[in-house]
């Protein structure tokens, strides 16, 4: 049987230039935060879409 064995969500850290691109495919927001890359923060979304939804 097909996806039975698969994890019910999907996560992705989508930057803030990605963050419209998967929210147009169905992910939503969890949370909003920062990453440090070379002394650099940088705004990073976590989001998640649901098993069904796909």
């Amino acid at each position: 049987m097909r996806g039975e064995s698969a994890a019910p969500r999907l996560w992705v850290q989508a930057s803030l230039n990605a963050r419209p691109f998967f929210e147009g495919r169905g992910c939503r927001v969890v949370k909003a935060q920062q990453v440090e890359r070379r002394g650099v923060l940088l705004p990073n979304f976590v989001m998640e879409k649901l098993r069904d939804s796909i």
